[in-house]
């Protein structure tokens, strides 16, 4: 099976020189390094980067919550003048004295990255799989974050097992990430290297939003990295819910062949039990699967911009460095 992808890709199995692309030329496995290379490109993009400094102590986000953008920092007794909306009745109740919450600006704004790795990733017509193309983004978003001062935390999750990392402001923990990715990413390639697989894997997408809703503080910067397969019915339950008190971007990471067959030609695909094939061999066909395919993803685009959430798509064609985040949608 992965001969027959190297194949597809038409590639001799030779080492890229080019910075950024996967170590054995082919855009099948990613090793660290290469997105360990990105970081270089994240801080170039930072220094381009305008964003609206509110402290110049911390992060540099006008707003890294939704609503009053502050944090909690203590308890004291009332005063004249206090506003009376920060009241704390608790406190107030137990002691029989008015208490008022005191806040303070959030001066940082964690980013938490959900990489879903689902089987529909490991595809790829052009420069590489999907998944390896999902790993790049993220590790790009990543780095950015890091140089404007977020802390970034991740998950990363596969048919058979998962990945998850707190949020932390540091260098060498964010290379732990990308390191673990890598090794993860590449574990789930294995299955494709013999005629033992399928398509029939347990709902990725799902887990992820779930284990997401446990993990994350209210106020965080959620960038899920995917190809939007999966996004069902339970996994948009939890997704609303993680819309309501976090700013929610989506990554749509997907092929040139996904929206357009080639010009001419039959192309027999699995989902490793059965097989069919695609016509692609008249105008009208090809048109056919054209029209099937742009429905799907604007349905999926409409639901995104309902819940509010940001979305951009990256193709496996795409050039990072050429690429900017251009983020789609409603942003609060």
């Amino acid at each position: 099976m992965l001969n027959g992808i190297k194949e597809w890709f038409g590639t001799s199995g030779k080492t890229s020189s080019k910075p950024g692309s996967s170590a054995d030329g082919t855009g099948i496995f990613v090793e660290v390094e290469e997105l360990s290379s990105l970081s270089l490109l994240a801080q170039r993009k930072s220094r381009n980067k305008k964003v609206q400094a509110r402290s110049r102590i911390g992060g540099q986000y006008q707003s890294p919550q939704k609503g009053r953008g502050l944090e909690y920092a203590e308890t004291r007794a009332y005063e004249p003048g206090d506003d009376v909306r920060h009241i704390d009745w608790r406190v107030t109740a137990r002691t029989e004295r008015p208490h008022t919450k005191l806040f303070r600006e959030e001066r940082e704004r964690p980013l938490m990255i959900l990489l879903v790795l689902n089987r529909s990733m490991f595809f790829g017509t052009r420069q590489r799989l999907k998944s390896a193309q999902a790993l790049r983004a993220a590790a790009l978003a990543g780095w950015e974050a890091l140089y404007q001062g977020d802390r970034v935390g991740s998950m990363c999750l596969g048919n058979g097992g998962h990945l998850e990392f707190k949020p932390k402001g540091s260098r060498k923990h964010f290379l732990q990430q990308l390191y673990q990715w890598s090794a993860f990413h590449n574990q789930l390639l294995e299955p494709l290297m013999g005629q033992n697989w399928s398509f029939h894997t347990a709902d990725v997408m799902h887990e992820g939003m779930e284990r997401l809703v446990q993990a994350v503080s209210p106020g965080s910067y959620i960038r899920i990295v995917s190809d939007g397969n999966g996004l069902e019915e339970k996994a948009r339950m939890h997704l609303n819910r993680l819309c309501l008190h976090n700013e929610v971007a989506f990554t749509l990471i997907h092929d040139p062949f996904e929206f357009e067959l080639p010009v001419s030609g039959r192309f027999r695909v699995s989902d490793g039990e059965r097989e069919a094939w695609l016509e692609g061999d008249t105008p009208k066909q090809r048109e056919h699967f054209q029209i099937k395919s742009l429905e799907y993803h604007q349905g999926l685009e409409t639901y995104l911009r309902d819940q509010q959430v940001a979305y951009e798509r990256i193709s496996t064609a795409d050039d990072l460095s050429d690429w900017t985040s251009n983020l789609r949608g409603l942003r609060f």
